[in-house]
């Protein structure tokens, strides 16, 4: 009686060894994909088409300025931004134009900020009257020059 008290536990664990023996080895995980290439940088899909007013007479020197401003930015951006110029105020006086520039009508004109902006910029209006020769306009009016330093001043503010 002990014996076969004895084999049953003996033959349980040989069957046990038999069984594991028999079974597979686990498989190995399966190794990660490897991660995609990262995709080439996209050219910006963005586009604008903005207004720029400017106040004097087309082909004078301010619309050739602002045509070439408009030109360079175009060719800078690969087309993406597209100005187009509005010549002799076509948009507006200029008060007009800054106050819809400020509210977002409007992207961009050439025109001084108005007194309505800061009263304090009225010192445009007596500008050509300061000054008798074109050296003293220069000295003033220049880089460094006291009105230049004065506008940038009140622009900071």
């Amino acid at each position: 009686m002990k014996k076969k008290i004895l084999l049953i536990p003996l033959a349980l664990l040989l069957a046990v060894s038999l069984v594991a023996i028999g079974c597979p080895a686990p498989a190995p995980a399966p190794a990660p994909a490897p991660a995609p290439a990262p995709a080439p940088p996209t050219a910006p899909t963005y586009q604008y088409s903005w207004r720029m007013n400017q106040p004097n007479p087309e082909g004078s020197a301010w619309d050739i300025a602002a045509t070439g401003f408009a030109d360079e930015v175009r060719e800078k951006t690969e087309g993406r931004v597209d100005i187009t110029i509005y010549p002799a105020g076509q948009l507006g006086d200029w008060i007009e134009v800054y106050e819809r520039i400020m509210r977002g009508d409007y992207e961009l004109s050439i025109t001084p900020l108005p007194p309505t902006y800061d009263p304090r910029m009225n010192v445009a209006y007596y500008m050509p009257y300061m000054f008798t020769t074109t050296e003293q306009a220069k000295a003033a009016l220049g880089v460094g020059g006291w009105v230049y330093n004065m506008i940038t001043d009140l622009l900071a503010d």
